[in-house]
């Protein structure tokens, strides 16, 4: 093979070539925005249902002495020291009285 085809065929490769690096960066990039934006989706999702995104809205976590969860009113006594998690911050609370559902509290 004479010198001269040997530098075009060696053009030609080398075009090739990038053109392949071309478009295999372009791919690669496609691939990692489709997969930001699944990441983006997921991570909403997971703050939708997220405990602490429930306190921001505004509800609390009540939690014995012992850590546990109180999840009903007729799980508590008068006089019972519970935490509250809220979005901001925790409280100690006494349980002063248990309330019927659907009573309002007078006070």
């Amino acid at each position: 093979m004479a010198s001269q085809d040997m530098a075009r065929l060696h053009r030609a490769e080398s075009e090739r070539v990038g053109q392949l690096q071309r478009r295999l960066g372009s791919a690669m990039q496609r691939q990692l925005e489709s997969r930001q934006t699944r990441l983006t989706s997921a991570a909403r999702e997971l703050n939708a249902v997220s405990p602490l995104a429930v306190l921001g809205r505004g509800y609390a976590i009540a939690q014995d002495e012992q850590g546990q969860v109180i999840r009903r009113a007729e799980d508590t006594q008068p006089g019972q020291k519970l935490k509250l998690k809220l979005g901001e911050g925790r409280l100690s609370v006494e349980v002063k009285r248990r309330l019927k559902s659907g009573v309002k509290d007078r006070g």
